[in-house]
């Protein structure tokens, strides 16, 4: 639970040297390629488009999924591009769902996870963001051909906030390992505050964190990301004027509510020296951090 000093170092690594040999039902492609997904009844959209990226070499059944999410500019494309080369190196595959301005308006929609409606009021687990990942990562799994038990997420910036509310009120989850980089603010595990700055009026309290606190969750901050974060969510600055100082106050404010209710935690933090609000930089740190 302490800090972690983590350099974007990319030697070392174990790109795989296997040919080419796809289980008998993959029906994706190699390299960069894209999938439209079917949603659940009951969600929001009826269509997901997720663009892809798989290791032209290397055996499927050994890669693992990872999920990335994308910053506010809802640039998939861009982050795929991002990392298209660590997927090579580290041996994973990516893939990067696309949640347009258009389908989901705003922070609410997108950053929050579609957790509340515009009137305050709990929506429908099934029209909640959050509730797509886990049939997302089933139809995958299909597509691939072969079994997958787990996958791993990492979201940068606006994607970071959606990931750590992931973790916060997704429930049960079939994830190995989170990391959320350079989040603009925060919702802490506190019931003192309503949501989205605490837990008050939320699906989870503070009886229901074991769950999340189980979850192997890293909070990524680089260490130049100090510049002052304006944003319209007020009540962000009480948890510090900068991105990297807010990450600082949400992690210690979450190991003091674990100690606080008895529970282990298992939420790290991770600094990124040199690095301010860049993706690039962010990603090339994550990488073996996911996959040593």
């Amino acid at each position: 639970m302490g800090v972690v000093l983590v350099a974007g170092i990319l030697t070392g690594c174990r790109e795989s040297q296997r040919p080419v040999d796809n289980p008998d039902g993959f029906q994706l492609s190699r390299g960069s390629g894209e999938l439209f997904w079917d949603t659940p009844e009951g969600a929001t959209v009826e269509e997901l488009r997720v663009l892809s990226y798989i290791p032209l070499t290397g055996a499927i059944e050994d890669m693992p999924v990872l999920f990335i999410f994308h910053g506010a500019d809802r640039n998939a494309a861009a982050y795929r591009e991002i990392w298209k080369d660590l997927a090579e190196i580290r041996g994973c595959m990516v893939f990067v769902p696309e949640f347009t301005e258009q389908d989901f308006p705003g922070s609410t929609a997108y950053q929050q996870g579609s957790l509340m409606g515009i009137d305050g009021s709990i929506r429908p687990e099934e029209e909640r963001l959050f509730s797509l990942v886990e049939p997302l990562f089933d139809h995958i799994v299909e597509e691939l051909g072969t079994q997958k038990v787990n996958y791993d997420v990492w979201g940068h910036s606006a994607g970071a906030q959606f990931v750590h509310r992931f973790v916060l009120f997704a429930g049960e989850l079939r994830l190995r390992k989170a990391v959320a980089a350079n989040a603009g603010w925060y919702t802490v595990p506190e019931s003192s505050s309503a949501f989205p700055y605490g837990l008050g009026g939320s699906p989870v309290g503070e009886a229901g964190l074991g769950i999340p606190f189980s979850l192997e969750l890293s909070i990524m901050l680089g260490s130049e990301d100090t510049a002052f974060n304006e944003t319209a969510w007020s009540g962000a600055y009480e948890q510090g004027d900068s991105r990297y100082d807010r990450g600082i106050y949400f992690h210690s404010r979450s190991l003091a509510q674990a100690l606080n209710l008895g529970l282990s935690c298992a939420w790290q933090l991770h600094e990124v020296p040199g690095i301010g609000h860049d993706p690039q930089g962010m990603a090339e740190a994550a990488a073996p951090l996911l996959y040593p």
